[in-house]
């Protein structure tokens, strides 16, 4: 039994191709750069992906068990005795606790693929709107089962009132947390690994009801 989840790099799902994470044709229309078009070629484009096992070949998940999983380690800071419902709401939590962020980080969540995949959308009040994330299990040869994370968007450009000194008003400041969130998607800064941390929850609450 592995202490924790082995990233298996780039192999074994859609989103690769020879080992490298594949090239993303650019949408139709990339003129329109609205919610939900995302595309490199638009303002706060970011893009990260990352893979581990859940299920190492010994334990013989099947992948009914794989499904129920999923919907049970769908988002950060999720409590898995309650598992998601397709396109229900949920707030995921401030990296390295289970605190809801609220509105902050409201996200939509979509049951796809038969089960096999859960896509969380972010709503408009939350920080690192606007993207999604996918999380779709997969199996690999030797029978491990892996979830693949793959965070897309094109995050918007906030407008924050800054007050100046002296009562002179205030002056907005526009910022956009694109970076952040393609640096940050898998990792934030202080090592808070989001989805691999979640993936190892997941991992060990398998080995443990498995």
């Amino acid at each position: 039994m592995e202490d924790g989840p082995q990233s298996k790099g780039c192999s074994n799902h859609k989103y690769c191709q020879n080992g490298k994470p594949k090239t993303k044709k650019l949408e139709k229309n990339q003129d329109n750069c609205g919610r939900g078009s995302y595309s490199a070629q638009c303002p706060g484009w970011h893009e990260y992906i990352t893979t581990n096992v859940v299920c190492p070949s010994e334990l013989h998940c099947s992948k009914a068990e794989m499904k129920d999983d999923l919907l049970r380690f769908a988002y950060p800071g999720q409590d898995p005795s309650q598992p998601v419902v397709s396109q229900n709401f949920y707030s995921v939590s401030w990296p390295g606790t289970n605190i809801s962020m609220g509105s902050l980080g409201a996200i939509q969540t979509f049951v796809l693929d038969g089960g096999l995949t859960i896509e969380n959308r972010t709503l408009s009040t939350h920080i690192l709107y606007d993207g999604k994330v996918d999380r779709t299990i997969s199996q690999t040869p030797d029978g491990s089962w892996v979830v693949t994370t793959r965070g897309i968007g094109n995050n918007v450009t906030h407008n924050v009132a800054v007050p100046l000194a002296d009562d002179l008003g205030t002056i907005n400041i526009p910022v956009n947390l694109a970076l952040l969130n393609g640096w940050g998607g898998p990792i934030l800064p202080g090592g808070i690994d989001i989805f691999n941390a979640v993936d190892e929850n997941m991992l060990n609450y398998i080995a443990a009801n498995h």
